[in-house]
Formats: C-alpha cells, sequence, structure tokens
C-alpha cells in the first residue's frame, strides 16, 4: 500500500498476519508482523500499544534464543519507552539492543530497513541527551557514525548523518548541524 505505516488498512493487515503467524507457530513469520504492528503503532501515535508488541517481540525472541530478533526486540522496546517518556527504561533496552547485535553485520531487509546496531545507538544519542549525559551522546553519536561508514550502505549513512544533525541542533551547535544535514541530503539525493 502507498498509504504508511499509520494506515488503519496497514494496521488490520499486520494484525491479520500476526494472528496467523501466531496460530502457524512460525517464528519467522511472527516476527515480522509484529514488528509491522510495532511500527504502526508508533506511526499512529499509539504508543502504548507500540510498547506491547515490543514486549511481544522481545518475549518471542527469548523464547527461542534468536540473538538478532532479541537485538531488535530491545531496539523496539526502548523506543517506545523513549517516546512514552520513560528514558531510563529505554536506556536500559537500547543498551541491551546493541549489546546483543550479533558480529555479523545486519543488512536492511524485507523485515528490518534499519541496522540494529546504528538504530540503537541513534536513539542512545537522544536518550543520554534527554538524561542530561551530553558527553555519552557525544561518544555515542561517533560509535552510530563509524558503524554507518564501515557498513557503507548509503541508507545508514544518511539515517546517521540526519539523526546526529537532530542531536546538534538541540545541542544548538549551529556548524555541526548545518554540517551534517548538509551530507545527509546530499546523500539521499
Amino acid at each position: 500500500t502507498t498509504e504508511g505505516y499509520a494506515a488503519d488498512k496497514v494496521r488490520d493487515i499486520f494484525t491479520r498476519a500476526s494472528a496467523l503467524s501466531e496460530k502457524v507457530g512460525d517464528i519467522s513469520l511472527a516476527i515480522p508482523s509484529l514488528t509491522g504492528l510495532w511500527s504502526s503503532y508508533l506511526m499512529r501515535g499509539e504508543l502504548r500499544a507500540s510498547l506491547v508488541e515490543g514486549q511481544k517481540i522481545l518475549e518471542l525472541a527469548r523464547r527461542n534464543r534468536h540473538s538478532n530478533h532479541l537485538a531488535n526486540g530491545h531496539l523496539v522496546t526502548g523506543i517506545a519507552l523513549f517516546y512514552l517518556g520513560n528514558f531510563s527504561a529505554a536506556h536500559k533496552h537500547l543498551v541491551k539492543s546493541v549489546s546483543d547485535c550479533p558480529p555479523e553485520p545486519s543488512k536492511p531487509d524485507r523485515v528490518h530497513w534499519w541496522d540494529t546496531e546504528i538504530l540503537g545507538s541513534s536513539y542512545k544519542v537522544k536518550n543520554f541527551r534527554m538524561l542530561g549525559y551530553s558527553e555519552q551522546a557525544q561518544v555515542e553519536a561517533r560509535k552510530a557514525l563509524l558503524r554507518a561508514q564501515t557498513l557503507a550502505i548509503p541508507l545508514h549513512i544518511a539515517q546517521t548523518h540526519a539523526s546526529l544533525a537532530n542531536h546538534f541542533a538541540a545541542c544548538r551547535e549551529v556548524e555541526n548541524t548545518l554540517k551534517l544535514a548538509e551530507i545527509a541530503i546530499k546523500i539521499s539525493s
């Protein structure tokens, strides 16, 4: 659909897919449908529902001992908690999302457009800022950028530059904001 993740139709499709995958009992089907449902709720601003879906992903990954899904479960749970304003709980999950990443880099696929380590680090930057730890945010920002440059995937590089530009804008660092935003725009064009 071209309507986007927030559309009722999209939410309904992911809800049906989630119910079917639960019936079949296949984790390879359950995780993508739950992740889609999580995204839909997040984009709709239904943050508590998004948190519930994130926790389902996390529990399913724990039961199946799947490290990549476990890292993503912590990531989506941490992001939902971040937007709910529970920065301390978000921090714990975001740290786990990065530390639980498998050693091999994840590539964008039909389930996740993101690299868990980069997105986890990017949200750790925002979360550190909200907790008042600007030095830790700067360190984490450098880690995210290094990871994106190492993977050399334009989507990740642009997303990381844009996220870091947002961080520097919040810190009122105009030169860094402009520099990073211009790089993100150039890569995206």
